[in-house]
């Protein structure tokens, strides 16, 4: 009896299966090659990467759990269940977010339209606008030194975590826009990210927003050419978010074995993150 997780069946076709072993029968070979499609594989990938569930089982973990339930069905797999356990962790979820500078002139930043990766994992709702203070990488307290940020929105070209734990537990910013340019060949990358759920503390945390380097880049050029004219900056950030319940799903199917005497054979695979 042979039994199978169902995204490892579906994704085996990535493997070579032109090439041959002496310990497999060339006509097991020939099943193989006639039921395999890299296109088909390709396809089925490139879908599951439009769900976002970077931390657990949160809304979109649950759909592609039931989409690949509904795969399995489609390609005669048996006894297709998805079935859920206790979890740890607080699955995170966001609806949507958005970025604009509104003075001195209005320009977009970033919407989740474009990428749900522009809103750091945990961040919590907000709708505000506050002025936009540079801090450069925000990670050392140097950084914050002769600069008021209490009750605003830092610039940060660094780890969105980090700076949070600094910019908004320590010095009172209300969050945080980061960049983080340790990509530097990848410019136009937004790079996944988070901020810390709960300090030790009990403080909540509250939100990073992401840029991409060239982004970030542009955005600190024009933060500095507003000081330089004497104006300041101010943007709105708008996210809305939720958390679920701590829980995990697992998609389960079977493909029947001819002899049940037979030991099984367990093929696993992820369907958490992209």
């Amino acid at each position: 009896m042979k039994r199978s997780l169902f995204l490892v069946v579906l994704f085996l076709p990535l493997c070579s299966m032109a090439q041959t072993s002496p310990g497999v029968a060339p006509k097991v070979w020939q099943a193989f090659e006639n039921e395999i499609s890299g296109d088909n594989s390709f396809d089925l990938i490139r879908h599951l990467t439009l769900y976002h569930s970077p931390n657990g089982s949160n809304d979109d973990f649950e759909a592609q759990a039931r989409w690949v339930a509904d795969k399995a069905r489609s390609y005669g797999l048996a006894d297709v269940t998805v079935f859920w356990l206790g979890g740890t962790g607080r699955p995170w979820n966001v609806q949507s977010g958005e970025a604009w500078i509104v003075d001195p002139e209005a320009a977009k930043l970033g919407d989740t339209l474009e990428s749900p990766l522009r809103v750091a994992v945990n961040s919590r709702s907000t709708d505000m606008t506050a002025e936009l203070i540079d801090v450069g990488s925000g990670t050392r307290e140097s950084d914050y030194h002769g600069k008021e940020v209490k009750g605003k929105i830092v610039l940060a070209g660094d780890n969105a975590h980090a700076v949070h734990a600094l910019a908004v537990w320590k010095f009172g910013a209300a969050g945080v826009i980061a960049y983080a340019p340790q990509r530097p060949y990848f410019p136009d990358q937004a790079a996944l990210s988070s901020v810390p759920y709960r300090s030790d503390d009990g403080k909540d945390g509250t939100f990073a927003f992401i840029l991409t380097q060239r982004e970030g880049d542009g955005l600190h050029a024009r933060l500095e050419e507003s000081a330089r004219a004497g104006k300041t900056m101010r943007v709105r950030v708008n996210i809305r978010t939720s958390f679920n319940e701590p829980r995990q799903g697992i998609t389960e199917a079977w493909i029947r074995g001819t002899n049940p005497r037979n030991d099984d054979i367990v093929l696993t695979a992820r369907m958490q993150e992209e």
